[in-house]
């Protein structure tokens, strides 16, 4: 099974990624699956992004993007100067710009990072956050399972003050399976403003040992069990190349990433 499989992508999608703790491995893996379907694959953000590498870069106006596309594009409205942590970052297109024809008509699927996570393992939207497109089909709403048992304040959490106040933690308080699965699930946390038209799916990363995955599940479970909008949920280790899809009710079915 592979992860476009999982998401249930068509020939036409436009998948927005908001959270921490894998959005940009998750991205690249559909952007290489897309690939090798024949697909023309467009990688791009509504906030910033650092530069990926292996892909052909377009910076500027959506219309000058070739037509003919033979390789995933990467594209942004302009480069970032002097960006932080990284050599080169760029600036995305808003999202009205995302559902225009020349981009829309470009390409068949559109990887969109929605929001900014600074390489946490968990993160919580800002107030300007989640910026989702309204023409995408599929949200990933994605936390590290990694971030199980560590404090609401710790340098591995992103904006632990917002998490806070949706879980009713306190700072020095270890997250747990179920806070995490709520911050997921909430109107106010990492899914915040997905249209209901939308395929929302929880993922949890990092599932790189058994033990990991029984956490995993217990936070897609809880997440599930909150929101309506998820009909299943996902289990992933990029690491290892484990991918498990957790059904609501309980029903899973779970396999190697094809990478």
């Amino acid at each position: 099974m592979q992860l476009s499989s999982a998401l249930g992508l068509g020939p036409k999608a436009m998948v927005a990624f908001v959270g921490a703790g894998g959005k940009k491995t998750a991205m690249r893996q559909l952007t290489l699956e897309g690939l090798r379907q024949g697909h023309r694959v467009g990688y791009t953000t509504t906030t910033k992004m650092p530069v990926p590498s292996g892909m052909t870069v377009h910076v500027g106006r959506p219309e000058t993007i070739p037509d003919a596309i033979e390789r995933p594009v990467a594209l942004g409205a302009e480069r970032v100067e002097n960006p932080d942590r990284v050599d080169a970052k760029l600036d995305g297109y808003t999202p009205s710009v995302l559902c225009d024809a020349p981009i829309r008509d470009r390409f068949d699927w559109l990887m969109v990072k929605a929001d900014g996570a600074r390489q946490k393992e968990l993160t919580a939207p800002a107030a300007h956050e989640p910026v989702i497109p309204g023409g995408a089909t599929h949200v990933g709403v994605v936390a590290s399972v990694r971030a199980v048992g560590v404090p609401v304040e710790s340098e591995l959490i992103h904006r632990s003050e917002r998490i806070s106040a949706i879980t009713g933690l306190s700072s020095d308080t270890p997250l747990t399976t179920t806070a995490i699965g709520t911050l997921l699930a909430s109107p106010q946390g990492v899914c915040a403003d997905i249209d209901p038209t939308m395929t929302g799916v929880p993922i949890v990363n990092k599932a790189d040992t058994e033990a990991l995955c029984r956490r995993a599940r217990s936070v897609v479970r809880t997440a599930i069990d909150l929101r309506d909008q998820f009909d299943w949920g996902l289990i992933t280790s990029f690491r290892t190349g484990h991918l498990e899809r957790v059904e609501a009710g309980g029903e899973q079915a779970g396999s190697r990433v094809g990478v």
